[in-house]
């Protein structure tokens, strides 16, 4: 009989298709021995129904109290005879469905996106004489395999024998490639233009430093910046005192909104730069993406730039007060230098396939 994968995500929508979330049950699904994944998640309104996709079966779980839900919950997995569920976060959900996963013998891939402030927690947690605390990193070290997204991140927790080394992993974010229909176009085809992605205006994108870096350098020496996504309110007041003050930028400085996913990887793979600004990311999937089309990453230091650009050889990581430097040095000599040894790295690295596998294999 073969071996079925589920993730549950309480708030999934279809937008997690593409990310983490969705890709890594479907690139399950294409694993020798594996059934159709699926992907629960809960229905509070008790108005969605089951849909099969190419790839992967979603699942609600209509329950409007979460105690429902829970139990719900798992007799879906004892009726489809599910035999690894993956989890997401540190939580007390997660604990506790770690413990529930080893009593009916179900194996668990727990993925923790963690950032610096959740690693920290972790740490408190593993030194706290707290008895939930105790209990819920008990429950969280009885999954089968445990990943970690950076480096950093893991060798700290792995210093400090936070999870079992022998069940404990560092797995980048990475990309199905069936989610990606756009390909690299060579560097010489490529277009002058940055590009920089996620919700204009939220404050941890913090894209106030690079409206105030073209403030200071005053022109971009042929290149131009798209914007992309949507426009947090309280920021439109920002982008008309920019052009305002800077009428020479309204045709090279773009806020061009939304795209879908298709337009976003056509402007990926037609781009030269990815600029982010982020103060803190945890491993920025856009970041992968734009360097699995092509893109050269120019970046604050946050989670993923270091795996993502080779410690920084294969891309450009800068303090705040330096982009302004960074933006005016611009060119194609600095750009498109390595461009080949850069697409090569990034697309042997950050390919999902290679790294279902090897969890699978933790997984038996």
């Amino acid at each position: 009989m073969k071996k079925k994968f589920a993730t549950i995500f309480n708030n999934f929508e279809n937008v997690h298709l593409t990310k983490d979330v969705g890709m890594i049950p479907c690139a399950f699904t294409m694993l020798e021995g594996y059934d159709k994944s699926i992907i629960f998640y809960w229905d509070k309104k008790g108005k969605e129904e089951k849909i099969e996709l190419n790839e992967v079966i979603l699942h609600p779980i209509k329950a409007r109290f979460r105690l429902f839900y829970y139990l719900k919950l798992f007799i879906e997995i004892f009726l489809e005879n599910v035999t690894a569920i993956n989890l997401y976060h540190d939580s007390i959900q997660t604990a506790l469905f770690c413990y529930v996963a080893k009593l009916i013998n179900v194996k668990v891939y727990l993925k923790l996106d963690l950032g610096d402030r959740g690693c920290e927690a972790l740490l408190k947690r593993k030194y706290s004489k707290n008895f939930i605390d105790k209990m819920r990193l008990v429950g969280l070290n009885l999954a089968t395999c445990i990943s970690t997204e950076t480096l950093w991140i893991f060798d700290n927790l792995n210093k400090n024998n936070v999870f079992k080394s022998d069940r404990f992993l560092q797995i980048p974010n990475a990309i199905l490639e069936s989610t990606v229909k756009s390909e690299p176009k060579p560097y010489c085809q490529r277009f002058n233009r940055i590009v920089v992605v996620g919700r204009v205006g939220a404050f941890e994108k913090n894209h106030e430093l690079i409206l105030n870096a073209l403030t200071e350098i005053k022109m971009l020496n042929g290149w131009t910046i798209d914007f992309v996504g949507p426009i947090e309110e309280s920021f439109n007041e920002k982008i008309d005192l920019f052009y305002k003050n800077n009428e020479s930028y309204i045709n090279i400085v773009r806020f061009i909104g939304n795209k879908n996913r298709d337009e976003l990887m056509d402007i990926y793979s037609t781009s030269k730069v990815f600029l982010l600004s982020s103060l803190w990311e945890g491993f920025s999937l856009a970041m992968v993406e734009a360097a699995y089309l092509g893109c050269y990453i120019i970046s604050t230091k946050v989670g993923g730039v270091l795996e993502v650009t080779d410690n920084g050889s294969l891309g450009n990581i800068y303090e705040k007060e330096e982009l302004a430097e960074k933006l005016m040095q611009l060119d194609d000599s600095v750009v498109g230098a390595g461009y080949d040894k850069r697409l090569t790295f990034c697309q042997d690295t950050f390919k999902l396939g290679k790294y279902s596998k090897n969890i699978a294999k933790r997984l038996g």
